[in-house]
């Protein structure tokens, strides 16, 4: 695709995909690119498949040496508290451009939970713990932007909506079995086919908003006529 439409490669922002598509040279490719140099930063909309031959909950440290700080194949981070033992989700805080990688906060500093730990983690800074894991740590695991963000699982939710309008395109306005030859002429009934959809969307809407305002004018001339009465 890169060889034959690199406009429409060069205009892409991020590529939604299903499990098939998991894997470290495609996920590469799309963000990096084939030159290091001038990397396409394509982001990589894709589940990871649950390819640890463990425990669905398992987890394994992030970092040699430091046994609170943890990850499950997902790539969510964890923190350990070191009294009770106590396993808690760490805070994704965004992608740090500068330096290609994930920054996770204690859940502790973030949402004020009482952690035994707290002081010797965050070494008396009321701001919390941070961790950053780059990006090449794991570039399978740890995506520019981290699964478990609002960000990722918004873009994720547009992959099913197109879907089902390439179904009803398929099913409902006939192309899965059609007669018509010729590119231009599939070009224009694909582009009918469409507007008709969503002339038929907006006119549901519509519809749906006029009730809503009959349903309101309703309300608003009962309260009237309650408060007319005193």
């Amino acid at each position: 695709m890169a060889a034959k439409q690199p406009e429409l490669v060069d205009s892409c922002e991020e590529l939604s995909g299903d499990k098939a598509y998991d894997s470290l040279a495609f996920i590469k490719m799309l963000w990096e690119g084939p030159d290091p140099d001038s990397p396409r930063r394509i982001l990589p909309v894709i589940p990871k498949k649950n390819d640890w031959k463990y425990k669905p909950d398992q987890t394994r440290p992030l970092f040699p040496g430091i046994d609170n700080i943890t990850y499950d194949c997902q790539g969510q981070i964890y923190c350990w508290c070191m009294k009770t033992g106590k396993r808690r989700e760490m805070v994704y805080d965004g992608y740090e451009k500068e330096r290609d990688s994930q920054k996770w906060r204690c859940p502790a500093a973030c949402y004020g939970i009482r952690c035994k730990s707290f002081k010797r983690c965050s070494k008396g800074k009321k701001y919390g713990r941070v961790v950053r894991v780059k990006r090449d740590f794991d570039p399978r695991t740890f995506l520019p932007v981290a699964r478990q963000s609002m960000k990722i699982k918004r873009l994720y939710k547009k992959r099913p909506s197109v879907e089902r309008v390439n179904a009803q395109l398929d099913v409902s306005y006939g192309f899965e079995e059609h007669y018509i030859r010729r590119k231009r002429k599939m070009k224009f009934s694909c582009a009918l086919s469409l507007i008709v959809m969503l002339s038929m969307a907006l006119g549901r809407i519509r519809e749906n908003k006029q009730r809503l305002l009959e349903k309101e004018d309703k309300k608003i001339s009962s309260i009237r006529s309650l408060v007319g009465t005193y």
